[in-house]
């Protein structure tokens, strides 16, 4: 049975901040971006979806970023984040499917955590659920204290 998946910030191809303060087992880019894609492809198999909610890769080395797309296992639903624009993604929405925003009536996916008075609107709700989640990447290590937010 297939299943799904939510990641963000993986940061493939990072040279910079990532490598140095986040992923500072690796001595190298490509050391880095061997392993996560290993690690995601022990996890994730062909016919899983995952949502990826933004930052997926760094830098404009366009045919590097296209072949670690390539090897990834899983459909891949995507919301951009402050390191995709422009070419990026256009080359994304080649392979995966790009979303401004992921929601429904109980949970929002996002990129940047999102406003709480969008959690508590009720507009958009009919189920009688009280609140909304958040499901947000961006803030890596760190982690806003309300239940309702779940940084990936």
């Amino acid at each position: 049975m297939p299943k799904i998946w939510i990641t963000s910030d993986t940061h493939f191809n990072s040279a910079g901040g990532v490598l140095k303060y986040l992923r500072k087992e690796f001595q190298t880019t490509e050391e880095m971006n061997t392993a996560l894609i290993e690690e995601w492809n022990t996890v994730v198999a062909p016919q899983d979806t995952v949502y990826h909610l933004g930052d997926f890769a760094e830098g404009e080395e366009y045919s590097e970023i296209e072949r670690i797309i390539k090897q990834l296992h899983g459909k891949i639903i995507f919301t951009p984040g402050n390191h995709d624009y422009g070419e990026k993604i256009k080359l994304y929405a080649r392979y995966f499917e790009v979303e401004g925003r992921i929601q429904d009536e109980e949970i929002i996916m996002t990129h940047y955590p999102i406003f709480t008075a969008l959690l508590e609107e009720t507009s958009l709700r009919s189920s009688g659920y009280n609140e909304r989640i958040n499901i947000h990447g961006h803030m890596h290590a760190w982690a806003i204290q309300d239940k309702r937010y779940f940084n990936v």
